[in-house]
């Protein structure tokens, strides 16, 4: 008699079939692959427009190493870290959910200090609230 295998919301790793932890290993690299990709393409594009407009042109005048384009950058390699990880060879789940998670904290840490290096006359919460005030 077959035994149903047990349900639960997200089986525990050591619980991981062969299968299982395969699709793991290449769902979290394909997600680190992908962000990573997009958050070095919007740095390009701030790189580009950089370049276009020049640094007269924009709020924040110290170009390509001012800090917010430093950590901008730091935020898509660390998720460029977590497919680079997931990419090498055979992981445990616990390696792959280890990766996942340092990939993510990281990433998190170097966008908020983006977002807080970022001068006054580019943040979104300004514009947000000049806009509001003219209502």
């Amino acid at each position: 008699m077959l035994v149903p295998r047990k349900l639960s919301a997200s089986p525990s790793t050591s619980e991981l079939t062969e299968d299982e932890r395969a699709f793991l290993q290449r769902r979290v690299g394909l997600f680190g692959l992908v962000t990573g990709g997009l958050f070095l393409g919007f740095w390009v594009l701030r790189v580009a427009s950089f370049l276009v407009v020049g640094p007269t042109g924009t709020p924040w005048a110290s170009g390509f190493f001012d800090t917010s384009m430093v950590y901008h950058l730091v935020a898509g390699l660390c998720l460029l870290a977590v497919w680079a990880a997931c990419a090498r060879g055979k992981q445990t789940p616990q390696t792959i959910r280890a990766i996942e998670a340092a990939g993510l904290v990281s990433n998190a840490i170097a966008v908020n200090l983006m977002a807080t290096a970022l001068p006054l006359a580019a943040r979104v919460d300004y514009i947000v609230l000049l806009s509001l005030g003219t209502l």
